[in-house]
């Protein structure tokens, strides 16, 4: 996904060093969430839309619209 142009993951783990360099290499954000606080971060999502893998509920490929 990170060569087909994927630009942002939301994650609460670290990642294998191969996955970072391949971050780095494509322009890919990490943005670290703390666990608990889904609730706030929900709040400035305006828009969830799944392109794909759908049936993996909350693991799937979403594009998110955000303010602040």
């Amino acid at each position: 996904m990170l060569d087909q142009g994927i630009k942002g993951m939301i994650g609460k783990g670290s990642r294998k060093p191969e996955v970072v360099e391949s971050m780095k290499k494509n322009g890919c954000t990490y943005f670290a969430a703390v666990g608990g606080a889904a609730a706030l971060i929900a709040k400035s999502i305006k828009k969830y839309e799944v392109l794909a893998y759908g049936e993996l509920g909350p693991e799937a490929l979403a594009e998110l619209t955000v303010e602040d």
